[in-house]
């Protein structure tokens, strides 16, 4: 994992530039993402580093956010054959 250091930094995800203040954390665009244990592990070993603003959001909203919704018909195609 990368020690965490402050000032520009480039996104691990969509390598645009972003601003670091980990030297001041509770001002840091990533101390504003509510981020569970598992989630934060998950993210760390998926990416080398810190992710800006946009895509921590992104990420965050994808794992965390609302069931996917599949019509009935297409039920079938998501479930497992010898369940």
């Amino acid at each position: 994992m990368t020690p965490l250091t402050s000032g520009t930094k480039s996104c691990a995800r969509c390598d645009k530039p972003f601003e670091c203040k980990a030297h001041d954390i509770a001002n840091c665009h990533c101390s504003t993402v509510k981020v569970e244990d598992l989630m934060l592990k998950q993210l760390q070993d998926a990416f080398e580093g810190c992710l800006c603003n946009e895509c921590l959001n992104s990420v965050v909203g994808l794992i965390t956010g609302p069931p996917i919704y599949v019509k009935p018909s297409k039920m079938a195609d998501f479930m497992d054959p010898f369940f």
